[in-house]
């Protein structure tokens, strides 16, 4: 009847949620109200090191080892009912630049149960920016040098030298 439909339509949507999780490549993170781990995603899994079906009820510091990310999610928790976004960049040398999006969780009342984490590892992106700001500045450079004799040679002839057939042909 009504209660095996819903429990249908309740395996159907856990089904698809799972598939969604599995498939994304970002690291998503779903914590309770406490901030233990409700779920991860294999992208989460490897990007923390750990099982993601052996730390589910975890509390997120024990499960997130990089001090500098377990303490920009606890803050990221904490931020209330706004989403948050935050650029990281874990220190040490070759350490990932992040991008860690928290979003909070609510039930159908509206009240909130916890907070969804999706973390992106942007270095690549970042990387690319770099060498294209590197490429605009040494293009304008080099643009600089031939720009600023022609506007000398233009002054030149401006100040009189168009009428000195000599100077105005060098």
């Amino acid at each position: 009847g009504l209660l095996d439909e819903r429990f249908q339509t309740i395996s159907r949507q856990h089904g698809e949620l799972e598939g969604v999780l599995r498939s994304m490549g970002e690291a998503v993170i779903v914590l309770d109200g406490e901030g233990e781990v409700l779920r991860i995603n294999r992208a989460a899994g490897e990007f923390l090191g750990v099982d993601p079906g052996a730390v589910r009820g975890r509390p997120l510091e024990d499960v997130v080892k990089p001090r500098a990310l377990a303490v920009l999610l606890a803050d990221v928790l904490a931020s209330g009912d706004e989403a948050v976004q935050r650029d990281v960049n874990l220190p040490g040398p070759g350490a990932p630049h992040l991008m860690v999006d928290g979003s909070p969780l609510r039930d159908e009342t509206g009240a909130r149960i916890g907070a969804v984490i999706v973390i992106r590892d942007v270095t690549r992106l970042r990387r690319l920016e770099d060498i294209r700001a590197d490429f605009v500045s040494n293009v304008s450079h080099e643009l600089k040098t031939p720009i600023t004799s022609l506007k000398g040679f233009v002054e030149t002839l401006r100040d009189g030298a168009l009428e000195d057939p000599l100077h105005a042909r060098r």
